[in-house]
């Protein structure tokens, strides 16, 4: 039976190949969650697939960028009545059963937030991504006044409070950024834990030179919230 205050959330940009594992652990974790999917113009046959599964599909006509998947997804979830939601990637980087672990910590340490490190055991991480999750996070560690070690990790556990207290803007990768930033500066309480990290050589980063320029642009930008 599904929980209406459980929910994940989960971009897709052709993921076809890797979308089914996804669902299927993050259901065989937490039976009862809530899962959207917001098919973010995908040219593969993700559109296909999600009519397969038993989640709740959004799609996009045209490829809008991660973070515009996320404010779509986080939204309806939102209106939906979630109290806990969860982020996570399509393309198998994480390991879904690792929400449990996020879960606990959450109740436990009574935190608004859980990011799911990958930093503790990289793994098979390109260096290049290591390098950039490294900086990035160092910067936004700077920001914030509180160490994060992987502030680029799009495996997350919010709390409904902390969503709705703040707006939203970017339509691409910077929005991690910028959520951490925005829920620190109003005082919610971080968290961070250890999760697995899953690469494989034949992985698509679709990260590009310009995402790093948006997440520069909105780090000064920043300083104006």
């Amino acid at each position: 039976m599904k929980n209406d205050k459980i929910f994940a959330v989960i971009p897709a940009f052709n993921a076809a190949k890797t979308i089914k594992r996804v669902v299927a652990e993050l259901q065989r974790c937490l039976p009862e969650i809530s899962i959207i999917i917001v098919n973010d113009g995908s040219f593969d046959e993700t559109a296909t697939i999600l009519k397969e599964l038993d989640v709740i599909a959004i799609e996009h006509t045209n490829n809008l960028g991660k973070g515009a998947a996320l404010r779509n997804g986080i939204g309806r979830a939102l209106n939906a009545g979630g109290e806990l939601i969860f982020t996570i990637d399509s393309d198998n980087q994480h390991n879904p059963v690792d929400c449990s672990k996020l879960l606990k910590e959450l109740l436990e340490q009574n935190l608004d937030l859980v990011i799911g490190s990958r930093m503790g055991n990289v793994g098979k991480m390109p260096f290049y991504r290591q390098i950039s999750n490294k900086v990035t996070s160092k910067f936004v560690s700077w920001r914030i006044r509180q160490e994060i070690a992987d502030s680029q990790s799009g495996f997350r556990l919010y709390r409904a409070q902390l969503l709705q207290s703040i707006e939203l803007s970017s339509n691409q990768f910077e929005i991690e950024s910028e959520i951490l930033i925005k829920a620190a500066l109003k005082g919610f309480k971080i968290g961070t834990i250890n999760i697995e990290t899953i690469y494989t050589y034949n992985q698509t980063s679709y990260i590009k030179a310009i995402d790093i320029f948006r997440f520069v642009r909105l780090y000064f930008q920043s300083f104006s919230w």
